[in-house]
C-alpha cells in the first residue's frame, strides 16, 4: 500500500516526467528550403485578389495567373528549376518538395475562394487561403 504522505509527491513526480516526455504539439522547425519554398508562394498569393479584383474571378490555373500578372514561376529551392502547380494535393516525396497544390473552391457551383497547399521534403508545409472541401 502507499502512504497517504507519498501520494502528492509521486504525482507531482509523474507530472513533471510528462512534461518532459510527451510531445508539445509544436511542429518541428521549418527547414531553409521550407522556409523559402513557403516565402516564395506567398509572395505570388497576392496576384490571385488582383486577378480576382480584375476579372471578378479567380484563375483556373496558376498559368492562368502567370500569363494575366506577365511574369514566370518562383524557383523550387530543392530542385532549381521553376516551382510546379501539382495535379493533387497528395504529397509524393518525388514531386512535391518545393512545389504548391493550387484549386479554386467551389459551393454550390460558385468558385467562392482558393487553397493552396505548399509541400517540402517531409510533407505539407503549410496551407493558405480557404481549406473547406470541394477545390477543383
Amino acid at each position: 500500500m502507499i502512504s497517504k504522505s507519498l501520494i502528492p509527491t509521486s504525482f507531482a513526480l509523474l507530472i513533471a516526467i510528462a512534461l518532459f516526455t510527451v510531445p508539445t504539439g509544436c511542429k518541428p522547425k521549418r527547414t531553409q528550403e521550407e522556409q523559402l519554398t513557403l516565402g516564395r508562394v506567398r509572395t505570388m498569393v497576392p496576384w490571385l485578389e488582383d486577378f480576382k479584383v480584375a476579372n471578378s474571378r479567380f484563375p483556373n490555373d496558376w498559368d492562368e495567373l502567370l500569363k494575366w500578372k506577365g511574369a514566370s514561376m518562383q524557383v523550387n529551392p530543392y530542385s532549381n528549376l521553376p516551382m510546379v502547380q501539382l495535379g493533387s494535393r497528395d504529397f509524393d516525396p518525388k514531386i512535391s518538395p518545393g512545389n504548391f497544390f493550387y484549386a479554386r473552391v467551389i459551393q454550390d457551383e460558385e468558385v467562392i475562394n482558393y487553397t493552396i497547399i505548399v509541400f517540402g521534403a517531409r510533407g505539407e508545409i503549410r496551407r493558405i487561403g480557404h481549406t473547406a472541401m470541394g477545390a477543383k
